[in-house]
């Protein structure tokens, strides 16, 4: 699906190490006291859970940094450790979610969710090519005559699309 001259996205090496540092701090905080936890005690399953939670969030992190998202007029290709592919003319639901992270709403990221032909994806803003991911699903949404909420509609206004008029950028390829 993807052409050789298809541009690849990747995540931001300063958000992934970031998230390889919150994953392996909270692993060890809360692993490393069951070595010294009495192994009945309640402690016991709620430090392992809470561990158990900072190696998944790892390994999520560990294939993000090991996978590509291809972009081409046809669909997305995530490229990597567990490959997937959703045509556009399958796009069946689009989502952009904005998550504050401080009460003023000024810092955050957002999340861009997308189904269709049986299968899910999901990028937030680290990925280097977020706008254009965005473009390009925006484009297919009103190709295939979707019905966007109106928060996704309030988001993509806040990134600069106009879903009020129904313009949509020309060079989102």
């Amino acid at each position: 699906m993807t052409s050789p001259t298809a541009p690849l996205y990747r995540y931001e090496t300063k958000t992934l190490v970031a998230d390889y540092l919150r994953a392996g701090v909270g692993a060890f905080l809360c692993l490393a006291p069951l070595l010294v936890i009495e192994s009945g005690s309640v402690m016991v399953y709620i430090l392992g859970l809470l561990g158990a939670v900072f190696l998944v969030f790892g390994g999520r992190t560990f294939l993000r940094h090991r996978s590509a998202v291809g972009l081409s007029a046809e669909g997305l290709q995530i490229h990597g450790p567990w490959p997937r592919t959703l045509a556009w003319r399958d796009l069946a639901v689009m989502k952009l979610a904005y998550f504050s992270t401080g009460r003023t709403k000024a810092k955050g990221w957002m999340e861009l969710t997308l189904r269709g032909g049986g299968g899910r994806m999901s990028f937030d803003s680290s990925l280097d090519g977020f706008d254009a991911v965005v473009a390009a699903a925006l484009h297919a949404a009103c190709t295939n005559d979707l019905a966007l909420s109106d928060v996704t509609r309030a988001n993509l206004d806040a990134m600069g699309f106009a879903t009020s008029q129904g313009s949509l950028p020309d060079d989102h390829l």
